[in-house]
């Protein structure tokens, strides 16, 4: 693996962990 496909990696997770904290945050206003 060269440094690009480790940020990519990285990136990737970050995202998904971005997108998880989103539906945490907006789960409970969209029940409502």
């Amino acid at each position: 693996m060269d440094l690009t496909e480790i940020f990519c990696a990285i990136d990737d997770y970050c995202t998904q962990q971005k997108i998880n904290w989103n539906v945490k945050i907006l789960s409970p206003v969209v029940r409502k």
